[in-house]
């Protein structure tokens, strides 16, 4: 089911997952349990292609590109960020941002920040 509300707080207590739109364009999707507990690693990445940074970081991200460069997300868990980041340097590029897990609001909050 799709459930559409600008009512953060109570989509936050009722879903499971999350498909964020801005002006009809998909910025963010995921998982809200996943968010919760920080496993959700999220990067933005300046400076380097899609298919450099899949390869920097390896197998089981989701590369999109926003208008701040290339956006990898991933499951990470206890995937170790300063190494990753090193990786990203080593190419040429640069990280601009790097985001673990929190609740629906702060995640529209830093989205529509950009």
């Amino acid at each position: 089911m799709l459930l559409s509300s600008h009512i953060l707080a109570e989509l936050d207590l009722v879903c499971d997952d999350f498909v964020l739109l801005n002006r009809g364009t998909v910025v963010r999707t995921g998982s809200l349990e996943a968010e919760r507990r920080g496993e959700r690693l999220r990067i933005v990445v300046r400076g380097l292609d899609m298919e450099t940074v899949g390869v920097v970081l390896g197998p089981g991200w989701q590369l999109t590109r926003n208008e701040t460069g290339v956006v990898a997300e991933n499951e990470a868990g206890s995937t170790e960020v300063g190494t990753l980041v090193s990786g990203i340097e080593r190419q040429g590029g640069s990280v601009d941002r790097v985001d673990r897990g929190r609740g629906l609001a702060e995640i529209y909050r830093q989205e529509m920040d950009q």
